[in-house]
């Protein structure tokens, strides 16, 4: 069948060759056209699925390193916390424990009218 086909279309004119040829240059193209497109089409979502797993195995990994910073960071914010609590109350306590003299004394020198104030709750 293929051997016969030159032989029929030395037969036929040349324009109806030509348009035979034509056509099927153009089928071929189009076949090759839709091919690449679909394997383009593939590669392309198989890169983006493998770049996507990777990313999100990257954030895991990522998100629990820094909660563990956070851990040790809040830790030491309380220490700091208890110190100021803690020195709080000893200035509480010395206030307290001094005479009504100092006390008068401290809110006579006292260039600031909060620290007046504090002085003057102590009486």
């Amino acid at each position: 069948m293929i051997l016969q086909l030159p032989l029929i279309l030395l037969q036929l004119p040349v324009v109806v060759v030509v348009v035979v040829v034509v056509v099927v240059v153009v089928v071929v193209v189009h076949v090759v056209v839709v091919v690449v497109v679909v394997v383009v089409v593939v590669v392309v979502v198989v890169v983006v699925v493998v770049v996507v797993v990777v990313v999100k195995k990257k954030k895991k990994k990522k998100k629990k390193k820094k909660k563990k910073k956070k851990k040790k960071k809040k830790k030491k914010k309380k220490k700091k916390k208890e110190k100021k609590k803690k020195k709080k109350k000893k200035k509480k306590k010395e206030e307290e424990e001094e005479g009504e003299e100092e006390i008068l004394r401290k809110i006579m020198k006292a260039g600031n009218q909060n620290k007046r104030k504090k002085y003057i709750k102590l009486l």
